[in-house]
């Protein structure tokens, strides 16, 4: 039995581009409550590509540790692009990474802010400039939270490895 829980994410791989590339990530999640960045923190290696990062799972510290604006909170809510942007680009900032995620969503079991359950935005702040990506994802509070990993872990392989290509 493998006692990694992260063993079917790509998260080797990510921590070897990262490394690969000579650069960092940091991480600001809320329902992930910083099960990314452990994913990362449990590779071998780790320790040269991650810079930190901040749980920010309860609203209000979305905006005073997160860095997300207080008026998009008000506006959107605290499950919305803007702000999985915006603490993506808070990551980043705050811990003076190369890459900054953001984690934000619905694990469950109910709606949240007229949100689903499975509802998450992906923010992605890099040397290209920030991005959102809305997540639609299936299971119970532990299959949504971990498809978040995986989800983030994916796209960021994907992003790294397309800068090193240019």
């Amino acid at each position: 039995m493998n006692s990694d829980p992260f063993a079917r994410t790509a998260v080797r791989e990510l921590v070897s581009e990262l490394a690969q590339a000579g650069q960092t990530v940091a991480t600001a999640e809320s329902l992930t409550a910083g099960l990314l960045a452990g994913a990362i923190a449990g590779v071998p290696g780790a320790s040269d590509v991650l810079r930190g990062g901040v749980i920010a799972y309860a609203t209000d510290l979305k905006h005073s540790i997160g860095g997300v604006d207080a008026d998009v909170l008000a506006a959107q809510g605290p499950v919305a692009a803007a702000t999985a942007e915006q603490l993506a680009v808070g990551a980043k900032t705050t811990c003076g990474a190369d890459w900054g995620v953001g984690l934000t969503g619905v694990a469950g079991p109910d709606t949240q802010d007229g949100r689903a359950v499975g509802t998450v935005f992906l923010g992605i702040a890099g040397p290209g400039g920030v991005e959102a990506i809305e997540l639609a994802l299936t299971g119970d509070r532990w299959q949504i939270r971990l498809g978040a990993v995986d989800s983030a872990v994916s796209e960021l392989v994907h992003r790294v490895r397309a800068g090193r290509r240019r």
